[in-house]
């Protein structure tokens, strides 16, 4: 992978060029020379940024920092308010700094073709080759030829011990940044076959090792399920081709004939022994967790060991399946500093970890190894959902965890509900009324009584809470126990300062969401939080008042009646407002 980054640098404008190639011990250079000094570091995964994206970054997100007296500090995919051990491991292939600008179209092209020179372009000012360069720190040099950095990358496979039908063995592939393997020759089909026989455990010989990802049609022909485009090589058996009620494609757990490994037809709802993936690239996952001042939140490569284990790695962690115990433990570090504590063949998912380490006074933590987006929930298994539809009171997770722990409320441990919310200096604190009337159940003249449906609505901001997983509709963000936060107390009079009779219908609390989540990356959890200054309480009190009215009979039924309520808040002093006349 070939990445260009465009920044201004002192006085002149550069070009820097950056080629990145998988994911080894990255050493630190050091540009030194009369005008300027500067620190590369690569850190993370490139890619080609255009002129406005690289302008965000270096304004917005200090992806570039530079001093014009103190020389210049050149950090490249670490943004530099990032701490040093959260960065990738990559392999930094060619580096070339122009000092003029490049079109886009030139750009492309050297992208494109990896052996070929720049064109249109004059030599750069500095290479890798460079004398100016120094290499400086703990650091693992290789030479390896233009050809070996410009060579196709091979796909990876990892067959995971997991009973799934077709469309579940689809999805799980799918939320690792994978997908179920297709060969398209003898070779890869083969390279394939025997990477699943490494790895395979309890699969008996009559068993379906793993699926492939392609179906047939109602005319038997085969297509490939991602993109609907038809097989461009198959290697099925004889006996199964014309078998049009079966749809899907497996390997068994044999050969049909030694070194072929042929293609049979068979159900697709029936489970499979394991499930073979086919990744362009290593997978990212996160790692993160929290206990007391130690905090875990990292990224972690998905491989395999010269056995063919599933690890994860990155520059401090190694995530490894010891005497069938999955153990993390520091790079050049001998002894465990967590264990998982069930037995599973992955530790993907939200898991509980019996920790060794110093900052967690417990014995155990929760820790979640996750494939999943910024934008997705990680389910107990491992299975990525929206994060809007945790604690939607609808059941998405195939474990049902994405309705678990769904307390909309976080309370200070000084939160007291009896004292009303705070108010600042700038601004008092601000309690919103609405009523509104249904229906008029009842008007006496004979009695003076007014019976009425009412719909009393207060709203108001409570800057010391905090909000978790709040749903667009506020009826879906109910506060289960009114009494743990504070909310007015309602007193409610006729005209004359008088008693009302008062028959309570319901009375709810919801939270409305008005701003934008936080996500909270820190912890296993990964909820969404709102502030509570930002997003507003509701409180809904449906009620039947009975109330006296002094009426003016003079002209009797042609006079005009006029009817007063008083509603006041107990535990606010803001005087008295009359709110209602009918």
């Amino acid at each position: 992978m070939k990445v260009m980054l465009r920044s201004v640098l002192v006085t002149c404008v550069l070009m820097l060029l950056l080629i990145v190639n998988g994911h080894t011990l990255l050493p630190l250079l050091t540009l030194e020379n009369q005008r300027q000094q500067g620190l590369v570091e690569t850190t993370e995964p490139l890619t080609l940024l255009n002129m406005t994206e690289v302008k965000k970054y270096i304004n917005e997100d200090k992806l570039i920092d530079a001093d014009t007296e103190n020389g210049v500090n050149l950090t490249i995919t670490q943004y530099s308010f990032s701490p040093v051990n959260q960065r990738r491991i990559n392999h930094l292939s060619d580096l070339r700094l122009y000092n003029h600008e490049i079109s886009e179209e030139d750009m492309n092209h050297y992208i494109n073709n990896c052996s070929d020179d720049l064109q249109n372009s004059a030599q750069p000012v500095l290479t890798l080759d460079s004398d100016l360069l120094q290499v400086k720190g703990s650091a693992q040099l290789t030479n390896i030829s233009e050809e070996q950095v410009c060579a196709s990358v091979q796909p990876m496979s990892i067959f995971f011990n997991r009973r799934h039908n077709f469309k579940e063995a689809q999805e799980w592939c799918s939320q690792l940044g994978g997908s179920l393997p297709l060969p398209e020759s003898h070779e890869t089909n083969t390279f394939f076959y025997n990477q699943a026989l490494k790895s395979r455990k309890g699969c008996d010989a009559s068993s379906i090792l793993y699926r492939l990802d392609a179906v047939n049609n109602a005319s038997g022909d085969f297509y490939k399920m991602t993109d609907g485009k038809p097989l461009k090589w198959t290697n099925l058996c004889s006996w199964g081709r014309y078998n049009l009620e079966i749809l899907c494609l497996v390997i068994d757990n044999r050969r049909f004939k030694k070194g072929s490994a042929e293609w049979r037809l068979t159900s697709c709802r029936w489970p499979s022994c394991g499930v073979l993936c086919s990744f362009d690239y290593s997978p990212r996952l996160k790692l993160q967790g929290k206990c007391d001042s130690f905090t875990l939140d990292t990224y972690m490569l998905m491989s395999t060991d010269v056995d063919n284990n599933i690890q994860f790695v990155n520059r401090e962690y190694r995530l490894s399946l010891v005497n069938n115990t999955w153990t993390m433990t520091e790079e050049n570090q001998q002894f465990p500093m967590a264990e998982m504590t069930s037995e599973m063949d992955t530790p993907l998912g939200r898991h509980w970890w019996r920790v060794w380490q110093s900052g967690c006074s417990q014995d155990k933590m929760v820790l979640v190894l996750s494939a999943c987006g910024p934008k997705e929930y990680t389910c107990n298994d491992g299975t990525c959902i929206n994060i809007n539809k945790r604690c939607n009171l609808i059941l998405e997770c195939p474990d049902h965890s994405d309705e678990e722990h769904c307390e909309k409320v976080l309370l200070p441990y000084n939160y007291y509900p009896r004292l009303p919310p705070p108010s600042t200096e700038q601004q008092p604190f601000q309690l919103r009324l609405t009523l509104s009337i249904s229906s008029v159940r009842k008007f006496c003249p004979t009695t003076f009584t007014v019976v009425i449906d009412t719909n009393l609505i207060f709203q108001w901001s409570d800057s010391r809470l905090t909000y978790r997983n709040l749903q667009t509709s506020h009826y879906d963000n109910t506060v289960p126990n009114m009494s743990q936060v504070w909310h007015p107390k309602v007193d409610i009079k006729d005209g004359y300062y008088g008693a009302v009779d008062l028959t309570h219908h319901s009375r709810n609390i919801h939270i409305l969401r008005d701003s934008y989540p936080s996500r909270i990356f820190d912890t296993s959890s990964e909820d969404n939080e709102y502030p509570g200054d930002w997003n507003r309480l509701q409180m809904d009190q449906k009620q039947i008042i009975s109330f006296r009215c002094h009426l003016n009979l003079h002209m009797y039924p042609f006079d005009t009646q006029r009817c007063s309520i008083i509603i006041s808040v107990q535990d606010l002093h803001v005087g008295v407002e009359e709110l209602l006349e009918v």
